[in-house]
């Protein structure tokens, strides 16, 4: 059996064998022997023992001559065999062939002939002996005169095919007259093993990837979806969030499918049905439902926040790519279903980034109004605070400075265009004696949220001209 590869490069085979080429084998292909007399026998068993040993005067071991002998015997006629097949490659032209002057051993002194040790022969390489992916049974057949025999060959799917892959190979089969014929004195002059052209038979096979169809409830690829403002619970505590999708795994095969569910956190398989358990099996034609699941926590939103996009609709979210890996038992293949998590993250909006309250008497609190608006489809928690403030210092007795109303607050997501959450937050400033005054607020969420600022400034001045008769 042989096959055939597109990269092979070999050109020609050199093979040196000992005596016959094709010896008489039984059913479970051991070569039988036979005696002189022709009756088969079982071959020798060489028992596992120690090479032989001489002593030496000084009472060291030492290989006995006679095993010397038989090596250097052994590498001389190798060496002589292969010098042979180069003989024959060199002068291939003044070689006849043995087909038109092959005569029977007992021909010429009507005894039998001494038998050759080791023979050599060299061929064009036409592939690679082998028993893998296909094998021949049995190896060797007896056929009748006028009469026929069977032989199967088989082809094993090799293991991790994730693509087809197509295998070429041939078999060679190389007849030989039975030795029973020579015994009785048939005179035959026919030429057989090697010296006849093989019978050869072409095969092929062609192996293609075993996979389960897979079918989502979802449209897209983004299998979860999930706000980050969901770990925020309402009571203002932060909880894991976990979500869930439905997977269904449809065996479109000929044959049974026998696999592993395989995948990394934060993803995992919750539960399978009908079947549990490590291994799970799938028959022809039949359906399995499975359920993922995705855990969302606080440290992985931090993780990840950094890698945040934005969608065409302006919506900010983080993209966790998976594969829910199907590992097959019986051919080691594997299978990638590839998934998407999707994050969604608030988006605050302010009217206005700087707050110029202009000239305030001393003594007085001018106010201006600062709108915040959530446009993403996540829910906001968001809190004002004082980032930088320049100016004069009010004592412990006055007002402050710079004060805002609310400070902190909700506002829920925008499912539909028209539905745009805003809450309006006043800043007052109080001037308290004549100078510049400058202040940066910033404004953050507790869920993902681009922090914004707020630049202010005011001037205090005892110009009575610049007193308000409305605060505005």
């Amino acid at each position: 059996m042989f096959n055939k590869h597109p990269d092979d490069r070999k050109l020609v085979d050199l093979s040196i064998f000992g005596g016959e080429p094709f010896p008489p084998r039984d059913s479970s292909g051991d070569v039988v022997f036979s005696d002189e007399a022709g009756t088969p026998r079982e071959p020798a068993r060489v028992p596992s023992v120690e090479p032989p040993t001489a002593r030496t005067v000084d009472g060291n071991d030492q290989p006995a001559v006679g095993q010397a002998m038989c090596q250097s015997l052994a590498f001389l006629l190798v060496d002589k065999a292969i010098q042979s097949a180069m003989d024959v490659v060199t002068h291939s032209a003044s070689i006849t062939p043995r087909s038109e002057t092959w005569k029977s051993p007992r021909a010429a002194t009507g005894r039998p002939q001494p038998v050759q040790l080791l023979n050599a022969r060299l061929s064009a390489h036409d592939g690679c002996q082998s028993d893998a992916p296909f094998a021949l049974y049995p190896q060797q057949v007896v056929v009748p005169a006028k009469g026929h025999a069977f032989f199967e060959i088989a082809y094993t799917t090799p293991k991790g095919i994730t693509e087809p892959v197509d295998h070429v190979g041939f078999v060679l089969g190389y007849m030989s007259i039975a030795k029973e014929l020579e015994r009785v004195g048939f005179n035959i002059i026919r030429p057989t093993g090697f010296d006849l052209e093989p019978v050869r038979l072409d095969v092929t096979a062609k192996a293609l990837p075993v996979f389960l169809h897979v079918e989502t409830d979802e449209d897209d690829t983004a299998l979860f979806t999930v706000c980050s403002s969901d770990l925020i619970q309402p009571d203002g505590h932060d909880k894991d969030v976990l979500v869930t999708a439905k997977l269904t795994l449809r065996n479109k095969t000929l044959m049974n499918q026998r696999f592993k569910l395989q995948t990394v956190a934060p993803f995992h398989v919750i539960s399978t049905a009908p079947l549990k358990g490590e291994e799970l099996a799938l028959e022809s034609s039949a359906v399995l439902k499975i359920k993922l699941g995705f855990t969302l926590t606080r440290a992985l939103l931090d993780e990840h926040l950094s890698s945040a996009e934005t969608r065409s609709d302006g919506q900010r979210l983080i993209r966790l790519p998976a594969d829910l890996n199907i590992v097959y038992t019986d051919s080691d293949a594997v299978q990638q279903v590839p998934f998407t998590a999707q994050v969604l993250l608030p988006d605050l909006a302010l009217s206005t980034s700087d707050l110029d309250f202009g000239t305030v008497r001393v003594g007085q609190t001018r106010f201006l109004q600062l709108i915040l608006r959530n446009k993403s489809l996540a829910k906001s928690f968001w809190s004002l605070s004082i980032e930088e403030l320049h100016g004069q210092q009010q004592t412990a007795q006055s007002e402050p400075v710079l004060s805002f109303k609310p400070d902190s607050g909700q506002l829920e997501p925008c499912l539909t265009e028209k539905s745009v959450a805003v809450a309006v937050v006043t800043v007052g400033v109080t001037a308290h004696m004549e100078g510049h005054y400058e202040a940066r607020l910033a404004v953050r969420g507790r869920a993902g949220e681009l922090m914004q600022t707020v630049c202010v400034d005011a001037r205090g001045c005892h110009d009575e001209r610049h007193e308000a008769v409305l605060d505005v």
